[in-house]
């Protein structure tokens, strides 16, 4: 409770200060939870649910650098340091809460926003040229949350957005599975695949069970728009990629002069770029979406 008046306070807005505070209020809230057995912050608090997520999106935040998005609530942030990633787990507990707590305390519709702002902070912490502890912190945040996994019978005006947003983290995780850090595609699949016994260091394997999981967890026709998105994704470029090899092959035959061939008279770049990530294999993701997919329901196919 104290560590959570002093976050609150004006002078712990500065981000090294609050990045420590919050770092602590993390692994006590972590400890709390494992020690009661998942039970509810603010129950040891004076702050609500709603206080403490409004409390915790204001840590976001300033973590990000954008003070003004504090009263905006900007839709696009930037999860770029650890402070926001620090932020995204906690949030992760406060909705578990919100999950367990009867709607007395707040409407269906607040819950529904609150996960909104959750998925925006999730998607913004999925970028790979940012700090891997934070895409770790998204991982074990989605995990902490408990909508992976959270009954939608108790929900009976959004229960279809909630769904939705629901299988939206399940495909997110699967795209942590083929992370760049061994750290971050641990936490995904502790997160995607809790009571399964498997090597999260066995990437292939892993990777084939969260299909599995994900397959059998939802309808065909909800998954169906999700896998073809997830085959265009890996897609999207080839077309560009295929008219850039038949620029350099009409170049190098229409050029008698050896000089005019070395990349110079084409767009192609001489120093390829870096992979943002190495370890992802889209021919991989491409196989295992078209696998699901021939699984779906042939009538809504046809």
């Amino acid at each position: 409770y104290s560590l959570f008046i002093l976050m609150d306070r004006e002078e712990a807005s500065h981000p090294p200060t609050l990045r420590r505070i919050s770092r602590c209020i993390v692994e006590t809230v972590s400890g709390y939870k494992k020690l009661s057995n998942g039970g509810i912050i603010s129950n040891v608090c004076n702050f609500s649910a709603l206080e403490l997520f409004q409390l915790v999106t204001k840590m976001f935040y300033l973590g990000c650098g954008d003070k003004a998005s504090i009263v905006a609530e900007a839709h696009k942030p930037k999860a770029n340091n650890i402070l926001a990633g620090n932020a995204i787990e906690l949030m992760g507990f406060v909705i578990a809460d919100m999950c367990k707590l009867c709607h007395d305390d707040f409407t269906e519709h607040e819950f529904l926003k609150c996960i909104s702002t959750f998925a925006n902070f999730i998607n913004s912490a999925m970028v790979p040229d940012i700090s891997w502890k934070v895409r770790h912190s998204a991982a074990l945040g989605v995990k902490e949350s408990g909508l992976l996994s959270v009954c939608l019978n108790r929900y009976k005006t959004y229960k279809f957005e909630i769904e939705t947003y629901k299988m939206r983290f399940h495909f997110q995780m699967l795209q942590l599975l083929q992370d760049g850090d061994e750290d971050v595609r641990k936490a995904a699949a502790t997160a995607l695949l809790p009571s399964t016994t498997h090597n999260p260091t066995s990437a292939l394997r892993t990777l084939v069970l969260g299909y599995e999981e994900v397959s059998c967890g939802f309808a065909n026709e909800q998954l169906f728009e999700l896998f073809v998105q997830q085959i265009w994704s890996q897609c999207e470029s080839v077309e560009d990629d295929f008219l850039l090899v038949m620029t350099e092959i009409e170049n190098t035959v229409q050029n008698t002069d050896l000089s005019n061939i070395l990349n110079l008279g084409t767009t192609r770049k001489i120093f390829e770029e870096e992979e943002l990530n190495n370890f992802e294999e889209s021919l991989l993701i491409i196989h295992l979406s078209i696998e699901k997919l021939a699984k779906c329901s042939m009538d809504y196919l046809s």
